[in-house]
Protein backbone atom coordinates (compact mmCIF):
# COMPACT_ATOMS: atom_id res chain seq x y z
CA UNK A 1 0.00 0.00 0.00
CA UNK A 2 1.16 3.17 -0.58
CA UNK A 3 0.14 6.41 1.21
CA UNK A 4 0.71 9.41 -1.18
CA UNK A 5 1.33 13.13 1.00
CA UNK A 6 0.16 15.74 -0.37
CA UNK A 7 2.72 18.36 -0.99
CA UNK A 8 2.44 22.29 -0.98
CA UNK A 9 0.89 24.59 -3.44
CA UNK A 10 4.02 25.13 -5.99
CA UNK A 11 6.41 23.43 -4.06
CA UNK A 12 8.85 20.18 -4.68
CA UNK A 13 10.23 17.80 -2.41
CA UNK A 14 13.53 19.84 -2.05
CA UNK A 15 11.20 23.35 -1.37
CA UNK A 16 11.76 24.53 -4.45
CA UNK A 17 9.54 26.96 -6.21
CA UNK A 18 7.67 25.24 -8.77
CA UNK A 19 5.92 27.00 -12.02
CA UNK A 20 2.16 27.17 -11.42
CA UNK A 21 -0.38 24.61 -13.37
CA UNK A 22 2.74 21.52 -13.66
CA UNK A 23 1.07 18.35 -13.67
CA UNK A 24 1.73 15.37 -10.63
CA UNK A 25 5.42 14.10 -10.96
CA UNK A 26 6.14 10.48 -9.10
CA UNK A 27 9.29 10.61 -7.19
CA UNK A 28 12.30 8.07 -6.70
CA UNK A 29 11.10 8.20 -2.88
CA UNK A 30 7.60 6.75 -3.70
CA UNK A 31 5.95 10.02 -3.20
CA UNK A 32 3.57 12.02 -5.89
CA UNK A 33 3.04 15.58 -5.99
CA UNK A 34 -0.84 16.76 -6.36
CA UNK A 35 -1.11 18.77 -9.11
CA UNK A 36 -1.15 22.29 -7.77
CA UNK A 37 -4.60 23.20 -10.66
CA UNK A 38 -6.21 20.41 -7.87
CA UNK A 39 -5.18 22.12 -4.56
CA UNK A 40 -5.92 25.47 -5.97
CA UNK A 41 -9.47 24.91 -6.64
CA UNK A 42 -10.20 22.66 -3.24
CA UNK A 43 -7.97 25.59 -1.43
CA UNK A 44 -10.69 28.05 -2.77
CA UNK A 45 -13.40 26.13 -1.97
CA UNK A 46 -12.18 25.83 1.66
CA UNK A 47 -10.91 22.41 1.53
CA UNK A 48 -8.19 20.70 1.47
CA UNK A 49 -7.02 17.44 0.61
CA UNK A 50 -5.27 15.32 3.93
CA UNK A 51 -4.65 12.05 1.95
CA UNK A 52 -4.32 10.09 -1.51
CA UNK A 53 -3.96 6.47 0.01
CA UNK A 54 -3.87 3.81 -3.06
CA UNK A 55 -2.81 0.28 -2.83
CA UNK A 56 -1.35 -1.17 -6.19
CA UNK A 57 -0.79 -4.62 -4.96
CA UNK A 58 -3.69 -6.63 -6.15
CA UNK A 59 -5.06 -6.71 -9.55
CA UNK A 60 -7.25 -3.67 -9.00
CA UNK A 61 -5.84 -0.67 -7.31
CA UNK A 62 -7.86 0.25 -4.31
CA UNK A 63 -8.18 4.05 -3.67
CA UNK A 64 -9.04 6.02 -0.55
CA UNK A 65 -9.53 10.01 -0.70
CA UNK A 66 -9.73 11.89 2.42
CA UNK A 67 -10.38 15.82 2.51
CA UNK A 68 -11.17 18.03 5.25
CA UNK A 69 -13.18 21.74 6.15
CA UNK A 70 -11.73 23.82 8.56
CA UNK A 71 -15.25 23.71 10.67
CA UNK A 72 -15.11 20.47 10.82
CA UNK A 73 -16.42 18.68 8.17
CA UNK A 74 -14.58 15.54 6.69
CA UNK A 75 -15.22 13.14 3.93
CA UNK A 76 -13.61 9.64 2.68
CA UNK A 77 -14.12 8.51 -0.61
CA UNK A 78 -13.05 5.06 -1.14
CA UNK A 79 -13.26 2.73 -4.33
CA UNK A 80 -12.62 -1.31 -3.96
CA UNK A 81 -11.43 -3.95 -6.12
CA UNK A 82 -14.05 -4.58 -7.23
CA UNK A 83 -14.36 -0.66 -8.70
CA UNK A 84 -17.31 -0.09 -6.12
CA UNK A 85 -16.95 3.57 -4.73
CA UNK A 86 -18.46 5.03 -1.52
CA UNK A 87 -18.14 8.28 -0.21
CA UNK A 88 -18.68 8.82 3.81
CA UNK A 89 -19.49 12.46 5.30
CA UNK A 90 -18.16 13.13 9.28
CA UNK A 91 -18.23 16.16 10.94
CA UNK A 92 -15.41 16.22 13.85
CA UNK A 93 -16.04 18.05 17.25
CA UNK A 94 -12.73 18.99 19.28
CA UNK A 95 -13.65 19.70 22.46
CA UNK A 96 -11.29 19.59 26.19
CA UNK A 97 -12.78 17.35 28.44
CA UNK A 98 -11.98 16.00 31.80
CA UNK A 99 -11.39 11.76 32.18
CA UNK A 100 -13.72 10.41 34.54
CA UNK A 101 -11.30 7.65 35.86
CA UNK A 102 -9.35 9.39 37.28
CA UNK A 103 -9.36 10.73 41.29
CA UNK A 104 -8.51 13.99 42.22
CA UNK A 105 -7.53 16.55 40.15
CA UNK A 106 -7.72 15.71 36.69
CA UNK A 107 -6.32 17.78 33.93
CA UNK A 108 -8.43 18.56 30.67
CA UNK A 109 -7.29 16.47 27.80
CA UNK A 110 -8.38 16.71 24.00
CA UNK A 111 -10.89 14.55 23.07
CA UNK A 112 -12.01 14.23 19.41
CA UNK A 113 -15.58 13.08 18.23
CA UNK A 114 -16.39 11.83 14.47
CA UNK A 115 -20.31 12.03 14.10
CA UNK A 116 -21.21 10.05 10.92
CA UNK A 117 -23.27 12.44 8.24
CA UNK A 118 -23.96 10.22 5.76
CA UNK A 119 -22.97 7.57 2.73
CA UNK A 120 -23.45 7.64 -0.93
CA UNK A 121 -22.45 4.68 -3.08
CA UNK A 122 -21.16 4.66 -6.29
CA UNK A 123 -21.11 2.23 -9.18
CA UNK A 124 -17.44 3.27 -10.55
CA UNK A 125 -14.37 5.22 -10.43
CA UNK A 126 -16.01 7.87 -12.76
CA UNK A 127 -19.27 8.07 -10.72
CA UNK A 128 -17.15 8.33 -7.58
CA UNK A 129 -15.06 11.20 -9.29
CA UNK A 130 -18.07 13.02 -9.98
CA UNK A 131 -19.77 12.50 -6.57
CA UNK A 132 -16.75 14.05 -5.29
CA UNK A 133 -16.46 17.01 -6.66
CA UNK A 134 -20.23 17.82 -6.72
CA UNK A 135 -20.61 17.34 -3.47
CA UNK A 136 -17.19 19.48 -2.68
CA UNK A 137 -18.79 21.82 -4.64
CA UNK A 138 -21.75 21.88 -3.22
CA UNK A 139 -20.12 22.40 0.72
CA UNK A 140 -17.68 24.88 -0.87
CA UNK A 141 -16.97 28.12 1.49
CA UNK A 142 -16.35 30.19 -1.59
CA UNK A 143 -18.23 29.09 -4.88
CA UNK A 144 -16.29 26.79 -7.41
CA UNK A 145 -16.60 25.74 -10.57
CA UNK A 146 -17.75 21.85 -10.59
CA UNK A 147 -16.50 21.16 -13.99
CA UNK A 148 -13.14 22.61 -14.02
CA UNK A 149 -12.78 20.89 -10.18
CA UNK A 150 -13.65 17.67 -12.34
CA UNK A 151 -11.08 18.42 -14.70
CA UNK A 152 -8.32 19.01 -11.95
CA UNK A 153 -8.73 15.31 -10.56
CA UNK A 154 -7.37 13.14 -13.70
CA UNK A 155 -3.64 14.12 -12.50
CA UNK A 156 -4.33 12.26 -9.04
CA UNK A 157 -6.96 9.60 -9.77
CA UNK A 158 -7.93 8.39 -13.40
CA UNK A 159 -11.61 7.73 -14.04
CA UNK A 160 -11.32 4.08 -15.41
CA UNK A 161 -9.60 3.19 -11.97
CA UNK A 162 -6.82 1.34 -13.81
CA UNK A 163 -4.32 4.06 -13.57
CA UNK A 164 -4.34 5.98 -10.31
CA UNK A 165 -1.28 8.39 -10.02
CA UNK A 166 1.07 9.66 -12.39
CA UNK A 167 4.04 7.39 -12.45
CA UNK A 168 2.23 4.22 -11.15
CA UNK A 169 2.65 2.13 -13.56
CA UNK A 170 6.40 2.63 -13.51
CA UNK A 171 6.03 2.03 -9.61
CA UNK A 172 3.78 -1.39 -10.26
CA UNK A 173 6.66 -2.71 -12.31
CA UNK A 174 9.31 -1.89 -10.54
CA UNK A 175 7.30 -3.61 -7.77
CA UNK A 176 6.91 -6.91 -9.03
CA UNK A 177 10.53 -7.32 -10.27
Amino acid sequence: MMTVPVAEHGSTSDGAARPGGESSQAHGDGTVKVHTNLLRLLDQAGWSLLTVDIDLTGERPRVEVVASRSDGLWVRATLDRLGRGVIERFMRERTLCMAVNVKGRRPLSPSVNDTFVGRTRFDGAKDLQAGLCQYVSDNAVQPVDFLALKAAWPGVISVDGQLVAPGAEAQAMEQTE
